[in-house]
């Protein structure tokens, strides 16, 4: 796009100056980026970086301990697969500044293997993230393929265009977190001042920069080393959130030295709390020892006290909640993904919230999470029969959390959470 305001011209001709990736930075993207691999068959191993072969019986040790090439030296991560040729992609930053703005330069790296060939290596500049310390932004991407499912499908010879702002780009490519971070790095002061000291905590490098620039209750939370609360204010950032409505207990937390060890489950205590109309400003109720004890017991009461309450209004209004249901979330209804014996599926109907609220033991349903304009509840499932329930935010398509019975992760959590980040991107093409 064609710069239309000050700051975006203001950007570009600044851009004109940003000098190339030198050739040891992209080495070190290499080096850092990729493991050096091989494979081996009966009587046979082979080096998939210089392309040398040689004698080696398969064995248990080789295969875990990997082995080292006597061509060239290297050692070998050992990959038992009979194919011929291989390739893989990764992501690595720059971080930068020239003149009043911070830049994030995400290079894309590729690596292509072939049995008796040397890698073949590329690296190509995919986006430029420019802010000020305001927290003003402009992206420079290329191109992706407009016919691919794929969100980072780079048109790898089109040029690095304006985009706009990073609200305006792709959701999903500004959010894309690098594998590695060059060492060297440059950053304004005024992101040091509001307390980056060098991990984005799971948040890619130019959404935290823009954060931390833009808002200050991220700044506290960071500065008090409040990370899992952080990560939860940050995956609910675009629309209302807790985090406002308990604020003032968020400080006193953090003025008592009490650290929020689980985001989620603290929220939800809270919510407890208020239901039954303790005082939100007391650290005896907010710091519990033990925060999964006393949340358990408070859901426990809350489900005896409002079973009848509040659970039977619910079903007078099954039909009017499941019509504004069907008006926010109609569009994912039919979502649903599958590895192995776990299907992932998202929740339809208002009455399926109870049921697996009821079955897992949570508070899905009394919490009335149905109603939560901004996120999506899926229900990870073996056979039919619930095991996790997740809560993803619609407005930056992260995890909030996955929940098993009575709030606890099962033996298949990282598996579900790596499906459902798997197919993040069929989530965010159908609901959009």
């Amino acid at each position: 796009m064609q710069p239309k305001t000050k700051f975006q011209k203001k950007v570009v001709e600044v851009q004109k100056k940003l000098k190339p990736i030198t050739e040891q930075q992209i080495r070190w993207g290499y080096d850092n980026c990729f493991e050096n691999s091989g494979t081996i068959t009966k009587h046979k191993a082979g080096c998939l970086e210089c392309g040398h072969s040689w004698s080696q019986k398969a064995n248990l040790l080789v295969t875990i301990g990997g082995c080292e090439c006597p061509s060239c030296g290297k050692e070998l991560k050992i990959e038992l697969t009979a194919k011929r040729k291989h390739q893989k992609a990764s992501y690595w930053a720059i971080l930068t500044t020239i003149g009043e703005f911070q830049v994030v330069r995400v290079i894309y790296l590729t690596k292509y293997c072939k049995i008796g060939t040397v890698a073949h290596l590329s690296c190509t500049e995919v986006m430029q993230h420019w802010i000020t310390a305001g927290g003003k932004s402009a992206v420079f991407s290329k191109s992706v393929n407009p016919m691919s499912l794929y969100y980072d499908n780079w048109i790898l010879l089109s040029e690095l265009e304006l985009k706009g702002t990073m609200s305006q780009a792709s959701n999903l490519r500004s959010s894309i977190i690098p594998n590695k971070i060059h060492p060297k790095r440059k950053v304004l002061p005024e992101i040091r001042r509001n307390g980056f000291k060098g991990n984005f905590h799971g948040i890619s490098p130019a959404n935290f920069f823009k954060v931390i620039l833009q808002d200050s209750q991220f700044e506290t939370l960071l500065k008090a080393n409040q990370i899992s609360m952080l990560s939860y204010y940050y995956s609910r950032y675009s629309y209302n959130d807790p985090i406002t409505k308990y604020w003032k207990s968020i400080k006193i937390c953090i003025r008592n030295n009490y650290i929020i060890k689980d985001a989620g489950t603290w929220v939800d205590y809270l919510n407890m709390l208020s239901f039954f109309n303790k005082d939100l400003l007391s650290s005896h109720y907010i710091c519990p020892i033990d925060l999964k004890d006393s949340h358990d017991r408070l859901v426990k009461k809350h489900r005896e006290v409002s079973k009848r309450r509040k659970l039977e209004q619910a079903r007078r209004d099954l039909q009017d909640w499941q019509a504004e249901y069907e008006k926010q979330k109609g569009k994912s209804f039919g979502i649903s993904f599958s590895e192995g014996e776990i299907t992932v599926k998202v929740l339809e109907t208002v009455e399926e919230f109870q049921k697996e609220s009821e079955l897992l033991r949570h508070c899905l349903f009394g919490s009335g999470y149905y109603k939560k304009e901004g996120s999506l509840c899926l229900s990870a499932r073996i056979e039919d029969q619930p095991i996790e329930t997740i809560e993803i935010s619609l407005s930056t398509l992260t995890i909030v959390q996955a929940r098993g019975r009575g709030n606890q992760a099962t033996e298949h959590h990282e598996k579900i959470v790596n499906l459902v980040k798997n197919n993040l991107n069929k989530i965010s093409r159908l609901i959009n």
